[in-house]
C-alpha cells in the first residue's frame, strides 16, 4: 500500500487509480510509478506531486483525471446508446388465427405490445382455413 497525500482535498481520486491499476492489472506500485513517469517524461508534465508522506494528483493530473473521466462518460454514454438501439425491436410480424381467438384474445395483447414496441407492425390474418405450418 501506498500513502496518499490529503492535498487537493483528500484525494481518493488517486486512491481509486491505485486501486483500479494494482487490482486490476495485478501489478505492483512500483510497476505503476515506473509507467506514470514514463508518461510523464514522454508528456513533458508532471501529474504527481511526490511530497515525503506520498502523492497528491498536480494541477495537471487533476486536469488529466477530469478529462479522462469526461471521456469515459462519454464512451459509456455512446455505448448505452449503440447497445439500445440494437435493443428496439422492430419490423413486421405476420399471426394467422381463426376469427375467434382473434378477436377476443389476441387484439387485446396486440395493443399492449404495439405500445410498447412502436416500431413493429402486426399483420393479422382472420381466417377459419387450415393452414400447413411446415412450409
Amino acid at each position: 500500500m501506498w500513502p496518499v497525500s490529503s492535498k487537493h482535498g483528500g484525494n481518493k481520486r488517486l486512491a481509486l487509480i491505485k486501486n483500479v491499476i494494482e487490482d486490476s492489472y495485478y501489478v505492483e506500485h512500483s510497476t505503476v510509478f515506473r509507467r506514470i513517469n514514463i508518461i510523464e517524461n514522454n508528456l513533458e508534465v508532471r501529474f504527481f506531486d511526490r511530497m515525503p508522506n506520498g502523492y497528491a494528483l498536480s494541477e495537471a493530473g487533476d486536469v488529466a483525471m477530469r478529462r479522462a473521466k469526461s471521456i469515459d462518460d462519454e464512451i459509456n454514454g455512446f455505448t448505452r446508446e449503440l447497445v439500445g438501439k440494437d435493443l428496439c425491436l422492430e419490423g413486421i410480424i405476420r399471426v394467422t388465427a381463426p376469427e375467434g381467438v382473434s378477436l377476443q384474445f389476441l387484439q387485446p395483447m396486440f395493443t399492449t405490445f404495439l405500445k410498447a414496441n412502436p416500431d413493429i407492425q402486426i399483420d393479422l390474418v382472420v381466417t377459419g382455413s387450415t393452414l400447413q405450418l411446415s412450409r
